[in-house]
């Protein structure tokens, strides 16, 4: 019998942007009277057991070595074993406690599990990697290595799926496409075309970081052109030192955050024009940037047009990709190539000069003042339950 007050969310939890969403999403079920409990097995979990979410261990794909592993060449990432394991430990998950809805995000052996344990299933997911997308994800061509989501990705998963009676899927695509899926952008920026009635956008899922903001903060200099900084949970910790030799010692007022790449005293000693921390509130930051240097995460890009900042892309992996592309098609920021001190120093004063950028990005802060992204999925995961 279902468990009606029950949810298990599935993030791929090696990535902090998956599981803060989920978070951000269940902190609104928790107050519509669901009990939600996460599953995985990646560093990033431990958010969720620091804002009081249940936490059930499940084997994860280590991103590190995924990533480290494509560089070297066209190469497997999901074996048919690893897929087995986690299909096998979800079920097991599942069996024990009989959630009424599965909420995945980005795992992609969690909507086959689900299905299996005849559980209804949410996607949460951007709409560039949707069947129905105008120019997405797998549309694009994109140097560097072959992307985690690429053609031939889903064999492992046919695979298995075969084993337990399932229908293979066409591309990776599909193995993200839920009973109800809801698309964390909003059209103006990720449009789709055609998209069946289970398709909803209920606009951008953005998590603030810590909600005590550093102790540098009182301290800054309002008066200093002000640069903030991140990479998210997935640069490289050499795009870190980078941004410190381009802009230690400069008149720029530095804020970064390492997201768990590198640590804050690895950095050290710093530039005095240089503050930062681990994590810190985001929007806090963002009031007192002029520009925001970033890998082109989803979360961080929209952050940014929220407050009305340019972006200068920084991308590594095919999602950031994606939106780096994006960014510059709208002509909210321009994109940089590689890890180059005098390019990102010439990137940031192309940025501050030419207004058309803050501009392009102030349009798109008016837009998105009418979307609550994880008031509005909480509420249609609710909806979707009591159906």
């Amino acid at each position: 019998m279902d468990n009606r007050d029950t949810i298990l969310v599935l993030p791929f939890s090696t990535a902090v942007a998956h599981v803060a969403r989920l978070m951000e999403v269940s902190k609104g079920l928790h107050d519509l009277g669901h009990e939600v409990v996460f599953g995985g097995g990646g560093p990033a979990l431990a958010l969720a057991q620091q804002a009081g979410f249940a936490v059930r261990p499940l084997p994860e794909l280590d991103i590190a070595w995924a990533l480290a592993r494509i560089w070297q060449g066209p190469r497997a990432i999901y074996s048919t074993e690893l897929v087995a394991s986690f299909v096998q430990a979800e079920l097991a998950l599942l069996t024990e406690l009989q959630p009424a809805l599965v909420v995945v995000d980005g795992r992609l052996s969690g909507g086959t599990s689900a299905t299996l344990a005849g559980r209804p299933w949410v996607s949460l997911l951007n709409a560039y990697i949707t069947p129905c997308a105008v120019n997405g994800m797998l549309a694009y061509t994109f140097p560097g290595p072959p992307p985690l989501l690429g053609p031939g990705a889903e064999a492992a998963f046919n695979q298995v799926r075969g084993q337990y009676g399932l229908p293979a899927v066409a591309s990776t695509l599909d193995l993200l496409a839920g009973d109800l899926n809801l698309m964390c952008d909003v059209p103006e920026y990720a449009p789709v075309q055609d998209a069946p009635a289970h398709y909803r956008y209920v606009g951008p899922i953005i998590w603030d970081g810590t909600p005590e903001p550093p102790d540098w903060l009182s301290s800054l200099d309002p008066g200093r052109p002000t640069i903030y900084f991140t990479m998210g949970s997935t640069g490289p910790v050499a795009a870190f030192q980078a941004v410190l030799e381009a802009f230690g010692g400069t008149e720029y007022q530095v804020l970064m955050t390492t997201g768990g790449v590198t640590r804050p005293e690895d950095l050290r000693p710093l530039p005095t024009n240089f503050h930062v921390a681990g994590f810190a509130p985001g929007d806090e930051l963002m009031r007192w940037a002029d520009v925001v240097i970033c890998h082109a995460g989803n979360g961080t890009t929209y952050q940014a047009l929220r407050a009305g900042l340019p972006v200068i892309a920084w991308p590594f992996i095919q999602d950031q990709r994606w939106n780096a592309r994006r960014q510059a098609e709208l002509g909210v920021g321009l994109t940089l190539a590689a890890l180059n001190p005098a390019a990102l120093r010439a990137a940031v004063e192309e940025v501050q000069s030419n207004s058309s950028y803050r501009a392009a990005a102030q349009r798109f802060q008016q837009i998105l003042t009418g979307y609550d992204g994880p008031r509005t999925a909480a509420q249609l995961i609710h909806e979707f339950i009591r159906q």
